[in-house]
């Protein structure tokens, strides 16, 4: 409903983050949406898709834009209201401590993640053997988002199918990671694991 034209690999295409600047009308409507819904209540913003320092900037400031319209407005409204980002694409962990001096907080989505390392679509069954969060290039790409976030103290967390694995929560506690998102049949489960942890432990394996 955007109009974005056919692409030959929408995974590497305008997608995320890369829409706003083509849709500023609706970007602005949902923006002023989130911050009246969110007056009173715990609302935090994520961006996805970024790749680049400049691209949190713009939005940062875009964001600060219909702030101070609603103010003027006098509509209550939620601010400040944390800014964060996914860690998904591979710019996005070399640029790891970049981005944590204009962000508020990370979130490390394993599935794109692993699929742009690894060059191995997610949706393409012959790829699946590539397709692993637990290869090691994947494991270091987390454990340098998370070393970048820790170093300019922003909260790191976790969110994709990894997150849900229970054989995966020692390793991504070890990883540096302080928050994880599981599917809700997965919970009780996952925090079960965690509260029989050593995360010092987890960090020495």
């Amino acid at each position: 409903f955007v109009g974005i034209p056919e692409e030959e690999n929408p995974y590497l295409g305008r997608r995320g983050i890369r829409l706003y600047d083509t849709n500023p009308s609706i970007i602005k409507r949902q923006l002023r949406a989130v911050l009246r819904a969110g007056a009173g209540h715990n609302i935090r913003l994520m961006l996805p898709m970024v790749s680049q320092q400049s691209e949190v900037v713009k939005f940062r400031s875009f964001l600060n834009g219909v702030h101070t319209e609603l103010e003027k407005e006098n509509t209550p409204h939620l601010w400040p209201i944390p800014l964060g980002i996914m860690i998904e694409t591979p710019s996005s962990v070399v640029m790891a401590e970049e981005l944590a001096l204009v962000s508020d907080f990370f979130s490390i989505g394993t599935n794109d993640l692993t699929q742009y390392i690894m060059a191995a679509e997610r949706g393409t069954a012959d790829l699946s053997s590539w397709a692993d969060p637990f290869d090691p290039a994947v494991l270091r790409s987390i454990r340098a988002a998370a070393e970048a976030g820790k170093k300019n103290g922003i909260p790191v967390s976790l969110c994709g199918e990894m997150g849900a694995d229970p054989d995966a929560v020692g390793l991504i506690l070890g990883l540096g990671i302080s928050s994880i998102s599981a599917r809700p049949d997965r919970i009780p489960l996952i925090k079960h694991i965690i509260s029989g942890i050593s995360v010092m432990d987890s960090e020495k394996i």
